[in-house]
């Protein structure tokens, strides 16, 4: 009787043993399983979120790189254009030498400086849309529209300075001033066509011009035996200056002296 009651209890036994072992391998797999969660969600929320807030980051920055490259293209295009411009505008002001015109010289460099000017040109439409709404953009584009009436005024004006350079009609002289002096005019404004407060004696130019007309006319008016054609020319130029002198003017401050 007593070897069946010691199976009995070494049955048990290992029944016993075996349900802890069950038991063991059930925690060891839910901390293993709750490990691997928690390990999971880390990685999910911090690692991942890391990496997505590190690669906004990097774009973020690029894209201000972009962007500053961009407005630095943007002012080198402006600043080249413009520094174009301002050499353009004093080599005109240049055939310009005491109220008088170097058509000659002026003629002979007539080809290459619009070749010049539509260099330039290009350059300040070519930009895009986006900066042709700049104010920037607006100010060189008035400043390039008055080198061409400069430049188109001065060209349109040699062949009559050459063909009354070389008359001997009477009064043809006084046509020849006229037309100088209209020219010399562009040499008292700035880039933009305003009048140049830099210019020394600036006043006094001015006043200076306008007697020149007033006397110039008078004398052509009192000459006798001036062609009709003659006559009209000087009166189309003079009108001009008239124009130009009195924008002049306008344009000097009140206490600016002679």
């Amino acid at each position: 009787m007593k070897l069946p009651v010691m199976l009995l209890r070494l049955n048990l036994l290992a029944i016993i043993a075996f349900m802890l072992i069950l038991i063991s391998a059930n925690v060891t797999r839910d901390l293993i399983q709750s490990s691997l969660i928690n390990y999971e969600s880390n990685f999910s929320k911090d690692s991942v979120t890391h990496d997505v807030t590190h690669a906004e980051t990097l774009v973020s920055r690029n894209a201000i790189s972009l962007s500053h490259q961009t407005i630095d293209h943007e002012n080198a295009g402006w600043q080249t254009a413009e520094g174009m411009l301002d050499k353009f505008l004093t080599r005109l002001k240049a055939f310009i030498k005491k109220r008088k015109f170097d058509y000659i010289q002026f003629e002979a460099e007539s080809e290459k400086l619009e070749n010049r000017l539509s260099d330039i040109d290009n350059l300040i439409y070519s930009a895009t849309p986006a900066e042709k709404r700049t104010a920037r953009f607006r100010e060189l584009s008035f400043r390039v529209k008055f080198a061409w009436h400069v430049l188109g005024e001065m060209s349109s004006t040699v062949s009559e300075l050459v063909y009354y350079g070389e008359s001997n009609a009477t009064g043809h002289r006084l046509v020849l001033r006229i037309i100088e002096l209209n020219i010399a005019l562009y040499a008292l404004l700035d880039v933009r066509g305003h009048i140049d407060l830099q210019v020394k004696h600036l006043a006094r130019k001015v006043f200076l011009a306008w007697r020149e007309v007033i006397v110039w006319d008078s004398q052509l008016e009192n000459t006798n035996g001036v062609l009709s054609e003659l006559r009209q020319v000087f009166t189309k130029h003079k009108e001009l200056a008239e124009k130009k002198i009195r924008a002049l003017v306008v344009q000097l401050p009140d206490d600016f002296g002679c």
